[in-house]
């Protein structure tokens, strides 16, 4: 079957994840947020997310690219320079997608209207069992065993979102 569409889900921030999947559901990839410190500052590596797309997506190149990003906002109680951090690796990752897929074929969606529609809470680790009856239990011990692999589970469950609810309209 040749694919026709390649979709990237990011859950933002430091511990979050980027996933590819095509336009049929099969999951092509997962990494976790490619992280530079410069001092005590934490920015996307755009150098390393590249070079993983690139390796990821070179079987798809005459696919239409998409990708779905939660949209998020500061965290209430949450320091000034945490929030700083945050805020400039959603940036900079935000601004580095739209300027390589184009504005268009990036998607903002709020956590409570797609996790809404996944059936998700707030609860870490619904993510990564939902994702499990999603994927598969292969693709589980691949990519998210451990608890703290819920921001692989949810940049996937993102992808899965886009294809589902947006791109088949189930909304």
């Amino acid at each position: 079957m040749r694919e026709e569409l390649i979709i990237l889900g990011h859950d933002p921030g430091a511990s979050g994840a980027f996933a590819i999947m095509t336009g049929s559901g099969k999951l092509l990839g997962v990494l976790d947020t490619p992280v530079l410190y410069l001092g005590k500052k934490t920015l996307f590596y755009t150098a390393h997310f590249g070079e993983w797309y690139a390796k990821v997506t070179m079987p798809y190149a005459d696919c239409k690219e998409m990708a779905i990003v939660e949209a998020v906002g500061a965290m209430p109680r949450q320091g000034v320079s945490s929030t700083f951090n945050f805020g400039s690796m959603y940036g900079g990752a935000s601004s580095f997608l739209m300027g390589m897929l184009g504005m268009e074929n990036v998607w903002f969606e709020t956590p409570a209207k797609w996790k809404g529609a996944m059936g998700l809470t707030k609860e870490k680790t619904l993510s990564l069992q939902i994702a499990t009856e999603v994927f598969g239990e292969e693709v589980r011990d691949h990519y998210w065993r451990r608890k703290k692999d819920n921001g692989r589970a949810e940049a996937a469950l993102l992808c899965h979102y886009y294809l589902e609810h947006i791109v088949k309209g189930e909304d």
